[in-house]
């Protein structure tokens, strides 16, 4: 294994061969589209400031992706460095976890943490190791595990077989492509699927497919394989009751026929359970056999022994099929998909036969696709993941098993959707569009609510048990809230003052029901430096809890309270709610605003400064309204023409009235007389967000949470470096500010003293300006797809790039190459695998790995791309 810099460079001999590329015409701009989509990654020029435009890369909270591979009703994912996860059906211990039970979200296979690629079959499954070996596990009854036994295994066991380059899996038989290109086969073989000349099955690995030479990509169906050859000609065998083999016949065959029409010019091939299909090496596909569901895609449902077109599509980057319907992934990123949909798994919202393609809704940066059964998955460039189609063992991994004709995001492995970010004082909170919650920061009250309370955590983690269904998060002092889709609220963390609002717990560190909220609340406000927490419900009421003593609750007392009390006055007719340190804020249907609470320093705008311990009005807010933000000791309300008032404490400059004075009635701060589309306020500081989607704060700033690259505190408002446009949503804590941007990238800064930017805290105790939260990384990689073995080139010079971080280079198949830094030395003709993975860091996204098969040939430079990754269904 090499660690390489983030940039290697072909050689020049290697740029020069590559004008002898083409073996045969193809399409120049297919090809160009092909390789883009296959490498594209955001790029970063090294030692140049960063500008607002870096900021388009989505952050991925979760692990990414490098493969996926579905099986019938189960479906799995490698992860890097090399880890498998499985969910949906268990009942032969396909998920590899040592049990048999179902599961509706990714766990882990058992042992495996060095594997490189992955295969899915009916109920069993397989992975390649780094040292070219293979373990199985699942269904063994036919022996397709391949260990000389017949009995089912819920943990991988060793296959007896190594030097595998890659892997195919079918409903009963499992393949091994060598890295001498040759076949072998193991498992069922009633129809001579092994394509050893038998009918008997085998329980180890035994004799070569017979006639096969040169293979560079093999793919199993339910009964029949298929391989495709250096000269880009198809062979398939095993049952052909349908005419899935191509040869122009329905009879079976024990060893490879060829398909008819496809002795050359094809890129890749995906078998399924009654039809196969190829891409061509001009991105057009032609597929054959069973096609009563329009599986085929030719606008009819006449099965079809010998290859036809699949009507309008070209330009496609990978092809995957299934029992009943096939998919294409074309080149600009976007899913295709046709045949059989009772489940909805073509993912176009309906659930009507296809028998031409159509456009799988909502995805436009795909890199992978696999299909199962009935159900069909995506990887995106960033190594996010999602499913659709059938859902009744958990296939989709959305924890639910409900069917969807849309794609839905797979739990712990979400596409990078944030929908929402929230700062409490010394943690951070973010919601994904599949509703469910990460946390970081502070975790020394439990209030991550990961059930294992630490110091802080620098990296998001989950919240346990809020798998989905979180329409809002509100993390506060030492605390955090949720509100879900249902209207219930949960809390967890310390529960001093009863701020979980549940009776007689002490703390929890695992989300509680909040006493009486089930159901019915719309909205939730938690104090970033206090303890009390208040509630909107569907009816506009308000009803809070907590700490009391200086009436923050509104009920007239300040008497503390552990459970939701409703606020006087307010039983209907609220918009929004806020909380301060000590005190509260709501806005009408009207647009009118109310304070209540401690007033120290004029923070509830009525013109005095004492204490209310029930809802009194805002001088001259009686009307025109549109939110409002409470900090500290200070309060801000954004009009609904745009322009900003605030009042309170101005002792840092956070009402920006160009002085430090405080004030006891809404004045207007500098510079923010319009434009204005939303407001936040911290501890000691406020945030707006201008109709440009840019980004200003003023306030305090001692640790840099304005966001202007200084710490001197602001009393007007300034710039946030970078964000000067693209920002849709901000939330300010004690002493840290973070931004969500129309990119969906979160960004964070000021204090850091807990991890709460998500950066490492101990080399970063602040930041002046935007740091990126796990923003999502991806590897440009180009390699050679053919190379040469002689006295004259017995090397080849790569190229790969990543931002940031450092670039491992390695390979599965030692007996064909070797690896020393970015050069990779043949050893023999065959397959070279090589994988180029970024050293992994814990303050930032893992990018998915690149796996490529090598072609190594004597005397013979050939550069396209031979890509194994993408998980065939059979």
């Amino acid at each position: 294994m090499s660690q390489l810099s983030a940039s290697w460079r072909y050689s020049q001999k290697t740029r020069t061969a590559n004008r002898f590329c083409e073996s045969e015409p193809r399409s120049n701009e297919w090809e160009s589209a092909m390789r883009h989509l296959v490498t594209t990654a955001v790029l970063f020029l090294v030692g140049l400031p960063m500008v607002h435009a870096a900021y388009l890369t989505p952050s991925m909270l979760d692990p990414t992706v490098t493969q996926v591979a579905a099986g019938s009703f189960y479906t799995c994912a490698l992860t890097p460095p090399g880890s498998v996860e499985c969910w949906g059906q268990n009942s032969a211990g396909q998920l590899g976890n040592g049990s048999t039970s179902d599961a509706a979200t990714p766990i882990a296979v058992s042992g495996l943490t060095d594997a490189v690629a992955i295969a899915a079959g009916s109920a069993h499954a397989c992975a390649v190791t780094v040292q070219g070996f293979v373990r199985c596990w699942g269904n063994n009854t036919r022996g397709q595990l391949g260990n000389g036994t017949n009995t089912n295994q819920s943990t991988p066991v060793a296959t007896i077989v190594g030097s595998i380059a890659s892997l195919a899996a079918g409903g009963s038989h499992t393949c091994g492509l060598t890295s001498g290109s040759v076949v072998l086969c193991w498992g069922y073989n009633a129809f001579g699927q092994l394509g050893d000349g038998t009918l008997t099955n085998k329980n180890a690995p035994g004799l070569a497919v017979i006639g096969l030479t040169d293979v560079v990509a093999i793919t199993a169906g339910t009964s029949h394989t298929c391989a495709l050859t250096r000269a880009g000609a198809v062979k398939c065998w095993g049952s052909n009751v349908y005419g899935q083999l191509g040869d122009g016949t329905t009879t079976d065959s024990a060893t490879p026929v060829a398909v008819i029409g496809l002795g050359s010019g094809v890129a890749a091939i995906a078998a399924a359970s009654r039809h196969t299909c190829a891409l061509t090496r001009v991105g057009t596909v032609k597929c054959w056999g069973y096609n009563s569901e329009g599986e085929l895609g030719n606008g009819i449902t006449t099965n079809s022994p010998t290859p036809v077109a699949v009507s309008g599509l070209s330009n496609v980057a990978s092809i995957a099929a299934t029992n009943f319907h096939t998919c294409a992934l074309v080149t600009t990123g976007t899913v295709k998909c046709w045949g059989q949909n009772f489940t909805g798994q073509l993912g176009n919202g309906t659930t009507t036969v296809a028998t031409v393609p159509v456009a799988v809704s909502g995805l436009s940066d795909v890199v992978a696709i696999a299909a199962g059964g009935y159900h069909t998955c995506a990887q995106s460039t960033l190594g996010g993941l999602t499913c659709w189609g059938f859902n009744s063992n958990g296939q989709l991994g959305d924890s639910t098993m409900t069917d969807t004709n849309l794609p839905v995001e797979v739990y712990a492995h979400n596409s990078s959707v944030v929908t929402a970010i929230a700062t409490g004082a010394e943690h951070t909170c973010a919601l994904t569009a599949a509703g469910t919650p990460r946390c970081w920061g502070k975790d020394l009250s439990g209030q991550l609510g990961d059930g294992a309370p630490v110091n802080s955590r620098s990296a998001p983690t989950s919240v346990s048990g809020l798998l989905s269904g979180i329409a809002i998060i509100a993390p506060g002092f030492r605390y955090s809230c949720a509100v879900t889709v249902s209207g219930g609220v949960l809390c967890w963390g310390s529960n001093f003052y009863g701020t979980l609002g549940n009776p007689g717990l002490n703390h929890s560190y695992t989300p509680v029901e909040v006493s009486g909220l089930a159901s019915g609340v719309a909205a939730i406000a938690t104090s970033h430096s206090g303890s009390h927490t208040c509630v909107r419900t569907t009816a506009g009421a308000v009803k809070c809890w907590g700490v009391n003593g200086n009436g923050q609750l509104g009920d007239g007392t300040q008497i503390e309270r552990d459970a939701p009390i409703s606020v006087s006055g307010l039983g209907s007719g609220v918009a929004a709610i806020a909380a301060g340190t000590f005190h509260t804020c709501a806005l009408t249907t009207t647009g009118a605003v109310q304070c209540w609470g401690k007033n120290d320093l004029g923070q509830l705008g009525d013109g005095t400064q004492t204490d209310r311990s029930t809802p009194v009005p805002v001088t001259g807010m009686g009307s025109g309204i549109a939110a409002i933000a409470t900090g500290d000791k200070h309060t801000c309300a954004l009009t609904t023409a745009g322009a900003v008032k605030c009042w309170g404490s101005n002792s840092n400059g956070q009402i920006a009235a160009g002085n430090l004075a405080y004030t006891t009635t809404p004045i207007q701060p500098t510079g923010l007389t319009a434009g204005i589309s939303a407001i936040a306020a911290g501890s000691l500081h406020t945030c707006v967000i201008t109709t440009g989607g840019a980004l200003k704060c003023f306030g305090a700033n001692a640790r840099g949470q304005i966001g202007d690259g200084s710490l001197v505190d602001r009393n007007t408002p300034f710039d946030v470096l970078y964000l000067d446009s693209g920002v849709v949503a901000v939330d300010a804590g004690y002493q840290h500010t973070c931004a969500l941007t129309a990119a969906k990238t979160v960004l964070c800064w000021g204090g850091n003293d807990d991890g709460q930017l998500a950066v490492d805290s101990i080399a970063v105790s602040s930041s002046t300006s935007p740091e990126k939260v796990r923003a999502g990384r991806s590897i440009t990689f180009e390699p050679l797809a053919r190379a040469g073995l002689g006295a004259s080139a017995n090397f080849a010079s790569l190229f790969a790039t990543a931002n940031p971080g450092i670039l491992i280079l390695d390979t599965w198949t030692p007996d064909t190459c070797s690896v020393s830094n970015n050069i990779l030395a043949f050893n023999n003709t065959g397959l070279c695998g090589v994988r180029v993975s970024a050293y992994a860091e814990t303050f930032r996204s893992t990018p998915p790995q690149q796996l490529r098969l090598i072609q190594v040939e004597n005397d013979l430079i050939f550069a396209s791309g031979l890509d194994i990754w993408g998980g065939f269904k059979h």
